[in-house]
């Protein structure tokens, strides 16, 4: 997109990639921006659909069918954060930016989950930040849907996964008009979200509630770092869940376990919901979570 194109609101569309200076706020441009240890480690043949923009996750996926190429990413990728999710830029390396996800807790960084992205996936969009707060927003309830530049919700353009969470623009019985970083204003099939007012929380959900949506994961490939619908990690899954119903948890298991504010149950006492940790298995490894389904282990 050029400066001149405009997003139907008489503004210029931001381009990504640009303005992204230290201290910046940004946004997430793209399905879902995956963060790395450190920039240009990636395997050019294999993890490049992950690095442009749009982003090709199914095609990423599909180049790592079998378990040696996806262990490859174990310890280079930090977390990943979906389209719309405001980022705080630290450093600029060529067109790799070091961001924090301020969404994502973690002992680590009191601002947000660091870690590496492209630059392409970032944009700074002063009209998306302030309605970001103060819109009603939609919160993609499907796995995955599509964007579609239409107010009827056809010609589907770009993809997005569960737990996205976009400004309401408006709404009719079968659509909801939604604004998006760096892009004009499009609709998700009305189907595919739930619609909260401005600074209205999900209700608070039962053991049951949690347990039935994350079923939905079920056959759904390990992707370490993963938070989206084309991959998840143990912590990164119980995040997602949690997040999806209100409930704030810090991304990393070792920080679910030690900081969530979650109330400690003995093993003997475990119900079904309760989230269960692991301690890693061998030195340089990450502990584990997920949501205990019976009331054993």
């Amino acid at each position: 997109m050029s400066p001149a194109d405009l997003t139907g609101t008489g503004r210029a569309v931001p381009v990504p990639g640009a303005g992204l200076d230290p201290g910046v706020i940004a946004h997430v441009a793209v399905t879902a921006t995956t963060l790395w240890v450190e920039p240009r480690t990636h395997r050019p043949d294999v993890d490049g659909p992950s690095l442009t923009n749009p982003v090709a996750l199914d095609a990423w996926n599909a180049t790592m069918q079998d378990t040696e190429t996806r262990r490859w990413l174990t310890g280079k990728l930090e977390s990943q954060a979906v389209l719309g999710s405001e980022v705080i830029v630290d450093e600029i390396d060529g067109d790799w930016a070091r961001i924090v996800v301020t969404a994502q807790g973690t002992a680590r960084d009191p601002r947000g989950y660091p870690g590496w992205v492209p630059t392409a996936h970032l944009v700074v969009d002063e009209d998306f930040a302030q309605r970001a707060p103060t819109s009603p927003t939609a919160t993609v309830t499907a796995l995955t849907s599509t964007l579609s530049g239409t107010r009827s919700g056809n010609h589907p353009g770009i993809d997005v996964s569960f737990d996205t969470i976009l400004p309401v623009l408006g709404r009719t019985a079968t659509a909801v008009r939604v604004a998006v970083p760096g892009a004009r204003p499009a609709s998700l099939p009305a189907e595919d979200v739930v619609v909260h007012e401005a600074g209205e929380t999900p209700p608070l959900p039962t053991a049951e509630d949690v347990i039935a949506t994350g079923e939905r994961f079920l056959g759904l490939r390990y992707l370490w770092a993963g938070v989206s619908a084309y991959g998840v990690d143990c912590s990164g899954y119980t995040y997602t869940l949690f997040h999806h119903h209100g409930i704030s948890i810090d991304r990393d298991a070792g920080d679910q376990m030690h900081h969530s504010g979650l109330k400690p149950v003995e093993r003997e006492d475990l119900q079904r919901g309760d989230l269960c940790s692991s301690r890693p298995h061998r030195a340089g490894t990450r502990s584990a979570t997920s949501p205990c389904t019976s009331g054993t282990t």
